[in-house]
């Protein structure tokens, strides 16, 4: 695995790129498990995630190929978006932009990270398993993260899962 990229806080100029990773990372997955249109995130929304240091990039020889954006949910901090641009892929970027979320949340004194991916694409729910992160019960569900899977399944989104990763 090849070191040589570089995860950030984004600033402004890497807004305008985030949109085309997003999308090419979105070919990944079969069209009829993702909605129609798949929402992309809007700048403006990407620009507030960044002033509020919730925006980080990857960049390689000063190209941006991958984001990650997160919001707080309390007591967690909640990664909404992880992308990363197939040729950049394979080489821990996804991993990164993800620790470096985890390690947001520390630094904020957050309960922990939470997410929703999909349960069953080796990239999604395994990929979080090996990184902490462990699936939290229909049960145990804040209310916020039960929107946010009901929302998902309303759009089609299936095999939806949320998992959180503690300290």
């Amino acid at each position: 695995m090849s070191n040589d990229f570089v995860i950030r806080a984004s600033v402004q100029s890497d807004i305008e790129s985030l949109p085309d990773i997003e999308r090419r990372a979105g070919r990944l997955f079969p069209p009829e498990r993702l909605p129609d249109p798949d929402p992309i995130w809007k700048p403006d929304d990407l620009l507030v995630a960044s002033q509020q240091n919730l925006l980080f990039v990857a960049e390689i020889a000063d190209r941006v190929v991958g984001f990650a954006v997160a919001e707080v949910l309390p007591p967690n901090l909640h990664l909404a978006e992880v992308a990363v641009d197939p040729d950049a892929a394979r080489r821990g970027i996804g991993r990164a932009l993800v620790m470096r979320v985890v390690e947001e949340a520390q630094q904020r004194g957050l309960a922990g990270t939470s997410l929703t991916t999909f349960s069953d694409f080796p990239w999604n729910g395994p990929f979080y398993t090996r990184l902490g992160f462990q699936t939290i019960a229909q049960a145990d569900l804040t209310p916020e993260l039960a929107q946010i899977l009901n929302e998902e399944r309303s759009m089609g989104m299936i095999r939806r899962i949320a998992m959180l990763k503690q300290p």
